[in-house]
Parts: structure tokens; C-alpha cells; sequence
């Protein structure tokens, strides 16, 4: 099932379960994943708690699937999931636009940071200038490390290299050996638009203990 117009591929059918527990608290989950058209996935998971609260936490959802598998099963189909899914869409969409605000860019916090950006497009356009194609690369991969906000530790590093009155082709050149060779691998290529995607729902009734009926 697919929360757009697409269809999910039969491989990827979204795993639909209920179950009736003895005790504890009734609660509903719900994984959705955004979905790139190469296959890559970012997992959207949620809890529906017996309030009505809401809860974006993985770690809920793996509990309460626990639950469930203890449990005596019920039948159901994706459609007795309309109204939890449309309580949770909301907060999907939130997530959407706080991931693609990401992928756009964020505005540079780290003074040194900003202060190395600020040499690296001076020291490109000089390069572009005196047409130095190898100058220019070694800026453009220096850029490319400078993408993101850097971990406590790399902006240290970066400071370090600031200090040394490290600029233009040197700073580039540091950057890239001390810089980029200690972020973390790279992760999937998200460009493009994802789809909303179910991958699972689990609803886990309970019944009192002093119901004694079938």
C-alpha cells in the first residue's frame, strides 16, 4: 500500500497485523518510510497511544511489536488502518519538510566553518580566474567536505588549520586530508522527490483480565 498514487512494489508489500493481548495498554503503530525511486528509505516511525498522543519513537514502536507477537491474532486488512493513518499523516509531512530544509542546506553556525568557506570561494574564483583547473578541484572537493555542520571534533581540527594562517590552495589541501577523510561515509543519493510509503502497521487491542468471555 502506498500513501500516494503509485503503487508499492510486490516485493515491498507493507506488513498488516493485529493482535489481542491479556493486558497492558491498547495502542496502534505505524511505520512509513519515505521512499526514492532507487529504493533508498527513510523510516517514519510512529505510536498511537491509548490517548490519542502521538509518539515519533522507534524504539515505542519495536516494543509494542514485541507485544504483538505474544499476542493472540486478529484479522485485518489496511483499510481498519484509515484513521490511524490519517492521524499520523500530519506528522509525516512535518518530518518531510524538516528533511527536505536538510538537504537544502542549513544556515552555517560554526565560525570557523563560515571563516573557511569565506577563503575556499575567494580561492575558487581566483582559480577561475587564472583558469588553474587543479587549484580549482582541490577548492571544490575542500567545499564539498565544508557541505555540513562538522562534528565538535572536526571543528577543532578546522580551527587548528585556521590558525596556521592556512588559505586558499593550502586550506583546501588540509581540509580535505584532515577534514573530509574523518567525516562518515557518505549515504544514499536522496535527490529527487520521495514517496510516503506504509511499510507496517500493527494495532495490539487488550482485553481486560476480568473479561472472561471468548
Amino acid at each position: 500500500m502506498t500513501v500516494g498514487s503509485e503503487a508499492a512494489p510486490a516485493e515491498r508489500c507493507p506488513l498488516i497485523a493485529a493482535a489481542l493481548a491479556a493486558g497492558g495498554e491498547p495502542a496502534a503503530g505505524v511505520l512509513l518510510a519515505l521512499e526514492w525511486r532507487h529504493g533508498a528509505r527513510i523510516p517514519l516511525p510512529f505510536v498511537i497511544e491509548r490517548s490519542g498522543a502521538i509518539r515519533a519513537d522507534a524504539f515505542r514502536l519495536g516494543e509494542l511489536a514485541i507485544r504483538a507477537l505474544g499476542a493472540a491474532s486478529l484479522p485485518t486488512t489496511p483499510s481498519d488502518f484509515t484513521c490511524v493513518l490519517a492521524s499520523v499523516l500530519p506528522e509525516a509531512r512535518g518530518r518531510l519538510l524538516a528533511l527536505s530544509a536538510t538537504r537544502r542546506g542549513a544556515d552555517v553556525t560554526g565560525t570557523c566553518r563560515r571563516v573557511a568557506l569565506h577563503s575556499l570561494l575567494a580561492a575558487a574564483h581566483r582559480a577561475e580566474e587564472a583558469r588553474d583547473a587543479p587549484a580549482a578541484a582541490a577548492v571544490a572537493r575542500a567545499l564539498d567536505a565544508l557541505r555540513y555542520e562538522l562534528p565538535a571534533g572536526l571543528e577543532r581540527s578546522l580551527a587548528r588549520l585556521l590558525r596556521g594562517a592556512a588559505a586558499g590552495a593550502d586550506l583546501a589541501a588540509g581540509i580535505v586530508s584532515g577534514i573530509g577523510r574523518g567525516l562518515p561515509p557518505a549515504g544514499p543519493d536522496l535527490d529527487g522527490t520521495p514517496r510516503l510509503v506504509l511499510v507496517a502497521a500493527i494495532a495490539l487491542a487488550t482485553r481486560c483480565p476480568c473479561d472472561r468471555g471468548g
